[in-house]
């Protein structure tokens, strides 16, 4: 079994918690609010991104892929969300415009993770346990994306939010794959 998931996976999960301790904010703002503090926080972020989604992608869109069988949209949402996510990762959340196109990448990118979820565990070749992770991850995430847009993407605790809902879909990911 090829382990470029779950190492891209932990070293993503390691560079955010660099980010965020590296560049203090606090629980109300996002990993990319943290990362648009600064110029070099921001390039941090970015850099970040730039070498964790090809490996990342990589390993969906083949290793992935193929061993739980899914279907071609998979490989569509996978793509469409990878770049969002280089969009949001490349213009910083600093006012104006900039903020319109990230916060636009961003929620589109995350909202993304849901279908994508939900396709591994309607379609996809996994455990009954998976099955059953996948569908208890997707009503959890849809949860969140309920709050946040009653919230309007704003909240005391969005950095826990957003944590536990990337968190989720990197865990559905390992357990459909690995279990």
């Amino acid at each position: 079994m090829d382990h470029l998931g779950l190492f891209t996976i932990i070293i993503s999960w390691a560079g955010l918690m660099f980010l965020i301790c590296r560049w203090k904010g606090n629980s109300s703002m996002t990993f990319s609010q943290h990362a648009a503090q600064h110029k070099s926080s921001s390039a941090y972020y970015l850099l970040l991104w730039v070498l964790i989604l090809p490996p990342l992608y990589r390993f969906l869109i083949t290793d992935f892929y193929d061993e739980l069988s899914l279907t071609p949209l998979f490989i569509l949402l996978s793509t469409a969300t990878c770049l969002l996510m280089l969009i949001a990762a490349a213009v910083p959340e600093t006012g104006g415009t900039k903020t319109t196109i990230h916060r636009l990448a961003a929620f589109s990118m995350a909202t993304l993770f849901l279908p994508a979820v939900l396709l591994i565990a309607l379609t996809g070749d996994v455990s009954s346990f998976a099955k059953v992770t996948l569908l208890l991850s997707a009503a959890v995430m849809l949860t969140e994306i309920i709050v946040l847009t009653v919230y309007k993407r704003k909240h005391p605790k969005m950095l826990w939010i957003q944590g536990s809902y990337i968190a989720i879909f990197y865990i559905s990911i390992l357990i459909a794959y690995y279990l």
